[in-house]
């Protein structure tokens, strides 16, 4: 028996991924290392061997923490509350 998601999704809310594309990408060679560490200081942004991207401006740091479930048994309700107001700024 195959099991179906669209079994279990009725009555569930409608959700759309808005893919967030960049205004324009742009592929940057550096003759040497001293060009991409000024480059790096020019943009204020740490780049190193391990970067492939980063953001013009640069984005603020979002943790994943949001796209992970909780098992609500095990949640500090009242904390997660209070950060929650915190973030929505309703607090």
């Amino acid at each position: 028996m195959k099991n179906n998601w669209k079994d279990h999704w009725i009555g569930m809310p409608e959700y759309i991924n808005e893919k967030i594309k960049p205004y324009r990408s742009l592929k940057v060679n550096f003759a040497t290392e001293k060009d991409l560490e000024d480059f790096a200081v020019h943009v204020g942004q740490k780049i190193t061997d391990k970067t492939k991207s980063i953001s013009i401006p640069k984005k603020p740091f979002q943790p994943d923490r949001k796209k992970h479930w909780i098992d609500p048994d095990q949640m500090d309700l009242e904390k997660f509350i209070t950060e929650k107001e915190q973030e929505d700024g309703s607090e």
